[in-house]
């Protein structure tokens, strides 16, 4: 028996190669392992042409020479990293990238259900970014998007829109008076487009402060038959107070709900304040009230 480990030595001077070839009747290299003593590199050939190199730094490339600066592992564009159970015979999904800069998700089926595009924008589901969002999902059954909150407590799940001045992601610039934090649409298509039918906008409402000062106040949009831009139809201010038809009302500053008719204030009334319901007139004037006691 072997007392010891057997190796085989294949020793080259520092400017060549040890390499080790397997051969046929028909091709005397059809297959070869090669170290490069240059640039300290391992290369396996099959079928005469370089299938798999790993360079000094352990980093792997699959169907390229090159892999200077690349990561751990590299593959050709249009090349896909495939994942397999034990037997090899059943792909469960693949992930590849294109020429384009586009990196798909496939199940195991063949068919696409993801990609990153060359934009950085999210596709669920599709392949092009037809509705021109950074995240976009579409499917032809039920819910496109879903989101839940498993615990023992009070908290739900949260869909969070925040925004800062500073151009650098991740930094902070205070926000200003008026700067919208975030948009909700809604939309339908015309035939060959989607138009916007309705939205909801939260704003800055007032100077915020350095710290725990953010006035806020949301707008409600709706689209009239025969436009397709949103107009303002209700806001609830910083201060709780809530205008239908207008968003101000500066003769009634106690009011806290005050509505608007297609004829101006008249005959219309504000809530709230030290009488429970205002009437004004159309010029501003207050023209009675109904309080309680």
């Amino acid at each position: 028996s072997l007392a010891s480990n057997v190796r085989l030595r294949i020793k080259a001077e520092n400017s060549y190669k040890s390499v080790l070839q397997f051969a046929d009747q028909d091709d005397d290299n059809v297959g070869e392992l090669a170290y490069n003593h240059v640039d300290n590199s391992l290369a396996l050939n099959v079928n005469d042409s370089e299938q798999l190199r790993v360079d000094s730094s352990g980093n792997v490339g699959i169907g390229l020479s090159n892999i200077s600066g690349s990561g751990s592992l590299t593959l050709v564009a249009g090349q896909s990293l495939k994942f397999a159970g034990s037997g090899g015979n059943t792909i469960y999904g693949d992930i590849s990238a294109d020429t384009s800069h586009n990196i798909t998700f496939k199940n195991n089926n063949g068919t696409e259900q993801m990609r990153i595009d060359s934009g950085g924008r999210l596709l669920v589901g599709q392949s092009s970014n037809s509705m021109g969002c950074n995240v976009q999902s579409a499917t032809t059954g039920g819910n496109n998007f879903a989101a839940g909150r498993f615990a023992a407590n009070t908290g739900g799940p949260d869909i969070v829109l925040r925004k800062s001045r500073n151009a650098t992601v991740g930094s902070h610039t205070i926000v200003q008076d008026g700067d919208d934090l975030g948009n909700i649409f809604w939309g339908g298509s015309n035939g060959s487009a989607f138009k916007n039918a309705a939205r909801i906008t939260a704003q800055v409402d007032g100077t915020p402060g350095t710290g725990d000062d953010m006035p806020g106040r949301i707008l409600f949009y709706t689209s009239s038959d025969g436009s397709s831009s949103p107009t303002e139809r209700m806001r609830i201010t910083s201060g709780g107070k809530a205008f239908f038809g207008i968003t101000s009302d500066a003769s009634t500053a106690n009011e806290g709900i005050s509505l608007d008719g297609p004829n101006g204030r008249g005959d219309w009334f504000t809530a709230d304040g030290n009488k429970c319901i205002r009437f004004y007139k159309q010029n501003g004037n207050e023209n009675g009230s109904i309080s309680m006691s």
